[in-house]
This record gives C-alpha cells, sequence and structure tokens, in this order.
C-alpha cells in the first residue's frame, strides 16, 4: 500500500507512475523497471478484462512509455463498446490522436452543450470523478492539437466556460485547478 498500514489505492498508483514517466521524459533521473511495467501493462490491455476506464488507462501508460502495441485494435474494440462513458470515448480519442492514428472530431459534436450565454462544455459521465470540467478540459485539448481546421471560437466558447467554472474559493478541487491552469495559461500567456 502507500503507506504501511493500508492497500494500495488504484488512482494513487496511478498518478504516481504517471508522474514518473513525466519526470523521465524531462531528462530527470528516474528508477522505476520501466520493462517490466511495460510487460505487466502490455499483457493486462492484451487480455482486455479489465473495465473499459483501466484498459484505456493501460494504453495511455504504454504510449507515455513508448511502447510497441497493437493500440489500433484494441482501441476499435473499445470504441465499439456502447456502454462506454463520454469521458473514456474523449480519451481515446486523444489516444488516437497522440498516436497519430486518425480522429474523427465530428464525434466531438454529439457530446458537446452550449450554454445560453454561447459557452460551451461536454458532459461528462454521472460518476461523482467524471464531471463536465475533466471532460471539458480533454475536449479542449483534442481541439487545441487538431491541426486539420480551425477551432478557434469553439476553444474560446470552452475557455469562458472553464473560467466561469471558478467559484469565489477557486474550482471543483485542486487537480482540476491545476487542470484547468495547464489548459488556460498557455493561450494566456500568447494573448496578445
Amino acid at each position: 500500500g502507500w503507506s504501511e498500514s493500508t492497500y494500495t489505492t488504484h488512482c494513487i498508483s496511478l498518478h504516481v507512475i504517471q508522474a514518473l514517466i513525466t519526470a523521465d521524459q524531462m531528462g530527470y533521473e528516474v528508477k522505476f523497471p520501466k520493462k517490466a511495467l511495460i510487460q505487466d501493462l502490455a499483457f493486462e490491455a492484451s487480455k482486455g478484462n479489465v473495465p473499459s476506464t483501466y484498459l484505456i488507462e493501460r494504453l495511455e501508460l504504454l504510449a507515455a512509455l513508448g511502447a510497441s502495441f497493437s493500440y489500433e485494435e484494441v482501441i476499435q474494440k473499445l470504441a465499439a463498446d456502447t456502454s462506454l462513458l463520454s469521458i473514456d470515448f474523449l480519451r481515446l480519442m486523444s489516444l488516437r490522436q497522440e498516436l497519430e492514428l486518425p480522429v474523427q472530431l465530428e464525434a466531438l459534436d454529439s457530446l458537446a452543450q452550449q450554454t445560453l450565454f454561447g459557452e460551451m462544455y461536454f458532459k461528462g459521465s454521472k460518476s461523482w470523478i467524471y464531471q463536465d470540467i475533466p471532460a471539458t478540459i480533454l475536449a479542449h485539448s483534442i481541439l487545441s492539437k487538431d491541426r486539420t481546421a480551425d477551432h478557434q471560437e469553439k476553444l474560446e466558447a470552452i475557455q469562458v466556460w472553464l473560467l466561469r467554472q471558478r467559484g469565489a474559493y477557486g474550482w471543483a478541487n485542486t487537480y482540476y485547478s491545476t487542470q484547468i491552469v495547464e489548459a488556460l495559461l498557455p493561450i494566456l500567456l500568447n494573448a496578445k
């Protein structure tokens, strides 16, 4: 576990692994069993006997590790799952984009919502952890990285929605706050 008397927490393990991978990619000397991790993740992803959310996490980690894997085959199976949460659908789109596989951006339109003021956001699921903010941040990231069309109008509508979600005491939590700032800061720094 993560402390002496507790069990391992999947969510914390995922964040720790992602942090180690990011630090390694940034050139820091990080010692973790990269080869063994890739083998375990690839084995689990190949079997496909974990819930879709966890399978997508494994694919994302494999991609971040630069592992050679039959991503497209697994992604196609996941995309065909009609019970897939909207956030997971967005994560698959983002993963396809990262792996330079074809992405159908038109599918974003079916998930987009618009406020009376013209702001745009994307519905998360009803689960407590997957709400509208992370889904909208992910959609913003997908649109920001796409170079096949001009998405400036949509991006601005999303940015306004994200800013409006900040209450008197900040956004919903620290994690969302960092994600929103990470999404908006480059835009604010490049503003004229």
